[in-house]
């Protein structure tokens, strides 16, 4: 009861989760992509695609859901800091947000079937800049860009285990969430002037789903091995065309001037990653994913972007735990983690592409037999000061709680 409370009350306040410190970059698209709000996923480089979930749960593929033993529930909070400069100047920038909840109930063990429902961030808006301008006309005057917002993704799905051993896991996927740029000029030498801003405001909504496979453990039947687990999975989600309503509003010596372009659509590409996860003496996992998206296809209103391409991560990382031991000391059960990764981001400008390079750490720290208070760490670096464009190095902290509780027990017969 006291699990159901919590999860209730958790509910209500990550409602208002989606703005969060992105980059200046975020401003193209729909902004800086999020692929995942796991601490323990982001310890070893965001990704484990063909990690079988026991302990866990993921939205990364629903099909790691047939592992699951216990009904779980998990839910964080990431600090996320982005220091930003180019030939001259410099700037830092940090906000702390709520990241999402999942909740998930295994429903019958021995065939794999579990149920899981949640919400995450999907993508994330939010900058801010000031230019300062002289005009012989007007003097010294200022210009102000900023976004916030972003979308989120409320799903429901389930894990099935097929024959031969494989997990398949599909998802159905709600899109919504709301994008605002704003700019703002101020003229600082004429105190009648009255400054102008213009505003425009998208507001997203749409469906699409989600599919992920899961092989067996490939090395089950050796014996005296080493490896004691060797799995690959695959994941597919077809993105969507979704409703966007736009607002355009603009404040002038004149007044108020709001215009509505109606309902248009947007399109957000298919994402396709593929992972393996290898296992030595039951204690250290690696794993090494790849993840895609073709942003080259994104549309706002049957319009293309000159800025965006094809997007492309290549993440490798490593699980360390000493397994079952009995001890009471809280070291020898810790669980380490560490990994890097490299993107090839949605991004370019002028023929130069934006990308990034970042190293992963991570810990669990067990606090009960089937929960934990997870840690995770990212430091990045992004973009270059070459073309006038800017350098990022960036920040992430997330601290995830991770529930888990037997809520069915099958009578015995």
């Amino acid at each position: 009861m006291r699990f159901i409370k919590l999860s209730l009350i958790l509910f209500v306040v990550t409602i208002e989760l989606f703005a969060g410190s992105g980059s200046r970059y975020s401003r193209f698209g729909i902004g800086d992509l999020v692929i995942t709000n796991s601490a323990r996923r982001l310890g070893f480089g965001e990704l484990g695609i063909a990690i079988t979930e026991n302990k866990y749960i993921s939205n990364l593929n629903p099909a790691s859901w047939s592992g699951l033993n216990f009904t779980r529930f998990e839910t964080g909070i990431t600090y996320s800091g982005t220091s930003l400069s180019d030939n001259n100047n410099s700037v830092f920038h940090s906000n702390t947000n709520l990241n999402g909840m999942i909740f998930g109930i295994p429903i019958e063990r021995d065939y794999g079937i579990a149920a899981a429902v949640g919400f995450v961030p999907y993508s994330n808006v939010d900058y801010k800049t000031l230019n300062v301008l002289n005009d012989d006309l007007v003097g010294d005057y200022s210009v102000e860009y900023i976004g916030e917002g972003g979308i989120s993704k409320i799903f429901f799905g389930g894990s099935y285990k097929l024959p031969l051993g494989f997990a398949l896991g599909l998802n159905l996927d709600y899109y919504n969430g709301k994008i605002s740029n704003a700019l703002n000029l101020k003229v600082t030498n004429q105190s009648d002037f009255n400054n102008p801003s213009f505003t425009n405001s998208r507001s997203f909504n749409g469906v699409g789903f989600s599919a992920g496979l899961l092989s067996d453990n490939l090395v089950e039947s050796l014996q005296n091995s080493t490896i004691t687990s060797l799995r690959f999975g695959i994941t597919y989600s077809s993105g969507a065309k979704i409703n966007t309503d736009t607002m355009y509003t603009l404040s002038t010596s004149v007044g108020l001037i709001e215009s509505e372009l109606g309902t248009v659509k947007t399109n957000i590409p298919s994402r396709i990653g593929i992972g393996a996860a290898l296992t030595l003496n039951k204690t250290t996992t690696i794993v090494a994913d790849y993840i895609t998206q073709s942003f080259d296809n994104y549309e706002f209103s049957n319009r293309k972007s000159v800025n965006l391409k094809k997007y492309s991560k290549y993440g490798v990382g490593v699980e360390y735990h000493k397994g079952d031991v009995r001890s009471t000391s809280l070291w020898e059960h810790l669980t380490l983690r560490g990994g890097l990764s490299l993107e090839q981001s949605q991004l370019t400008f002028g023929g130069t592409n934006i990308n990034q390079f970042s190293f992963y750490a991570g810990c669990s720290l067990p606090i009960g037999y089937e929960n934990s208070i997870d840690l995770g760490l990212q430091y990045g670096i992004r973009g270059t000061n070459d073309n006038f464009l800017l350098k990022e190095n960036i920040f992430k902290f997330i601290v995830s709680l991770s529930i888990g509780e037997i809520w069915f027990l099958r009578p015995e017969r």
